[in-house]
């Protein structure tokens, strides 16, 4: 009887398990989940957007739902997973006593009513306090442009609004929340947007893009090592150039920049160059296995780059494929959970394990969603540094 007593009164403490039928994740494999997003969202949905990562938050700009584009700068803060529309400003010249060389103090508010400073380098000023229009300092609503971080400062380049294609470069500072549009010489890339970007030492190198009558395949770089003497230069790149191209993917590993995908308007590619950035020099990977993407995201992430959802000509899609920068071939992996929708336009960042989907367009829809990839038993790779992309064996 104390037996059964005993046995009867540990099941009476044992807990109450819910009863719904919930599939677990495997963790040995990587999965899909849906983030649970507190505070603001998304004011609309997006797509041909830019997601920027700085630190822990995702900065992200511009882009365009079914109706207008748009000029909005929203954080999201990746420890709390919510929103934050930013108040930003266009640069203000500041009065001669107030300054020291080219360089100066700007305090900004951010709506969290933290005050923050910071030494930027500017223009030099006129000796009178709104000398210059700030407006004229913030860039037009805009999508299709590029976005790239540059200790803490957001450099967007080109896009478009309907039927106008840009060819400037604005800077957005994250600490005081002020864009600048700098003075820049040389020859200017032509305007454009669905172009591509890395960012080589100091320098920002673009490539090809679209510019409303053609796709373009030239290649520009942009040193910003002196934000007060700025020049544009063409590239000369010895080998057999890719087709022209925009809606492409550009990763930069070394000294290699990785350009995969796109279309000419007519044809949507699945072909993978190389372009070697220290030598100028194209040369064009063999694979096995090609696949044709356009409007996709391509992520590295160690040895290996996630290509995440695009159109491959037919239809989009909402696949995930890996390419190893190491044999240079497309590998699979299989992946849980709930996917996004099939589409393209979106985003992807990595961030501490985890690939990060925003927003996005189905041929149909256009989504303010976030979901999450969860790297899971691949968590490792991120910490894979040590490795060369064989560009002699090619």
């Amino acid at each position: 009887m104390l037996v059964s007593g005993s046995i009867q009164l540990n099941q009476a403490r044992l807990p109450v398990l819910p009863s719904a039928k919930v599939e677990p994740s495997p963790a040995a494999c990587m999965y899909w989940s849906k983030a649970s997003i507190h505070g603001s969202k998304l004011i609309k949905p997006l797509r041909a957007h830019t997601s920027t990562l700085v630190n822990d938050a995702i900065w992200i700009f511009g882009g365009t739902d079914l109706v207008g584009c748009f000029k909005d700068v929203w954080k999201l803060d990746l420890e709390t997973l919510s929103f934050t529309k930013m108040r930003c400003r266009g640069y203000e010249e500041e009065p001669e006593s107030l300054e020291s060389d080219d360089d100066y103090h700007i305090y900004a508010n951010e709506e969290v009513n933290e005050v923050k400073s910071r030494t930027i380098s500017g223009p030099k000023s006129n000796g009178r306090r709104g000398k210059n229009n700030p407006k004229d300092h913030i860039p037009p609503p805009c999508r299709a442009h590029s976005a790239t971080n540059v200790d803490g400062r957001i450099f967007i380049f080109g896009g478009g609004d309907g039927p106008n294609y840009f060819d400037d470069l604005y800077y957005l500072d994250t600490i005081s929340l002020v864009w600048t549009k700098p003075k820049i010489r040389g020859t200017i890339p032509s305007t454009r947007r669905a172009h591509a970007t890395v960012l080589y030492g100091s320098q920002l190198i673009i490539f090809g893009g679209g510019n409303g009558s053609r796709a373009l395949n030239d290649v520009h770089a942009l040193d910003l090592t002196d934000l007060t003497k700025l020049e544009w230069r063409e590239l000369g790149i010895k080998g057999q150039s890719p087709l022209n191209r925009g809606y492409h993917s550009a990763n930069l590993i070394g000294s290699k920049c990785i350009i995969f995908g796109g279309s000419d308007g007519g044809e949507c590619f699945s072909d993978i160059h190389i372009l070697d950035l220290e030598n100028l020099t194209w040369v064009q990977v063999e694979v096995e296995y090609p696949m044709a993407r356009l409007a996709h995201t391509s992520t590295q992430v160690g040895s290996y780059l996630f290509v995440i959802g695009g159109h491959d000509g037919e239809d989009y899609t909402s696949e995930v494929k890996l390419f190893n920068l190491v044999t240079l071939q497309w590998e699979p992996r299989t992946v849980k959970g709930q996917p996004p929708p099939r589409i393209g336009y979106h985003t992807t960042t990595l961030h501490d394990s985890r690939l990060i989907v925003i927003g996005g367009f189905d041929g149909r829809h256009v989504f303010d969603q976030v979901w999450c990839l969860e790297l899971a038993s691949s968590a490792y790779l991120p910490q894979v540094t040590n490795f060369s992309i064989p560009i002699d064996d090619i």
